[in-house]
Formats: structure tokens, C-alpha cells, sequence
């Protein structure tokens, strides 16, 4: 829930997941000292109301995967907010570290520092990377890692491993990466 003030009144939000008997389970929202509200795409408010206030949302796994590795191979550094704190964007963040990514960590937000070319920098060869249970991170880290000058290898865990990636390494076979799959998929 979020508490915020609306002319020295507060008023609170809160997403709620009610027993409905004719449909058993449903999600609301309520607003103090209103009648809770079925969720759905839109909501029409009639009258002169209005709501102020702040909203913190989660950051985006999807978009959060997406930033880190851009922001790797941009051209200096990049400050990243909301950066979603889900075990599968962490191990991205490990990834490109482990690529010679500088990251600096402050409480809600990151810095990562890109290099001036698509090529990374690691400490250590052949690169050994772990992407655990994260299919985002495996199959876009592979575009990135096609195109490198050195050895690495790219794994998950069990469940990862099971997943089919013959869709991620023809097409990079095509453009002329050498690609060595444990399982042959």
C-alpha cells in the first residue's frame, strides 16, 4: 500500500484479492472511505476528485535486462533507475560484470560504465558466465558473446538447460559464430 496526503487528509491505496463467492477469487482496489473497486483496464471518476501522490513501481525485468546490456557496450556511463532487484536481472548484472563492465551500486540506482566498442574487456579467459534460471539473459547475452574475440561459455540452471536454444544459435551460426552446444540444442 502507499500513503500519501491529499490537503492534510490522508487517503491510502490498496490492492486487495477478496473471496468473491460467484467467482470464487478477484482483485480490487480501494481508496479510504470508498466502495472497492473492480479492477479493470479503465475507471471512470465523475465529480470534481482528484488524487495526488507518489507511486514507487517496481522496475521491469524485461525492460532491466534490455538497459544493462545496452548500457555495457554505450559509449560511457549510464544511471539506471528502478532497475527491477529480480534474481534473473542480477545475474545479468554479474554477467556483464564478469565482461568487464564496471557497475557502481547506490540505493535505487545503478551506474554502468559502457565501453567505446561493442568489444568487451574480461579479466579472465575463457569467460564463464551464469545465467541461472534467466532465459532473457542466456539469449540475448549470446547475440552480445557472438561477436567477441575470445572464448566463453554461457550456462544455467537445470531448468535452463532443458529449455530449447537451437532458435538462439542457428541464426548466429548464420551471421558466423562458432557456437558449441553441451546438449546439442
Amino acid at each position: 500500500w502507499s500513503r500519501s496526503s491529499n490537503r492534510g487528509k490522508p487517503f491510502f491505496l490498496a490492492f486487495t484479492t477478496r473471496c468473491d463467492p460467484v467467482s470464487r477469487w478477484s482483485q480490487g482496489a480501494s481508496l479510504c472511505n470508498m466502495a472497492e473497486l473492480a479492477m479493470s483496464r479503465s475507471m471512470r471518476i465523475k465529480g470534481r476528485s482528484h488524487i495526488r501522490g507518489e507511486f514507487s513501481i517496481p522496475g521491469d525485468k524485461s525492460i532491466s535486462h534490455r538497459v544493462a546490456m545496452i548500457a555495457s557496450i554505450a559509449d560511457g556511463a549510464s544511471r539506471i533507475t528502478g532497475f527491477s532487484t529480480s534474481v534473473d536481472c542480477l545475474n545479468t548484472l554479474d554477467c556483464i560484470e564478469r565482461l568487464g563492465t564496471r557497475i557502481e551500486r547506490a540505493p535505487n540506482e545503478l551506474i554502468i560504465h559502457g565501453k567505446r566498442s561493442l568489444q568487451f574487456s574480461p579479466k579472465r579467459l575463457p569467460v564463464r558466465l551464469q545465467a541461472g534460471n534467466s532465459g532473457s539473459t542466456i539469449r540475448m547475452l549470446s547475440g552480445l558473446l557472438a561477436g567477441q574475440r575470445f572464448e566463453s561459455e554461457i550456462d544455467g540452471d537445470a531448468s535452463l538447460r532443458r529449455r530449447p536454444m537451437t532458435r538462439i544459435i542457428e541464426p548466429l551460426l548464420l551471421m558466423g559464430a562458432r557456437i558449441e552446444a553441451s546438449n546439442g540444442s
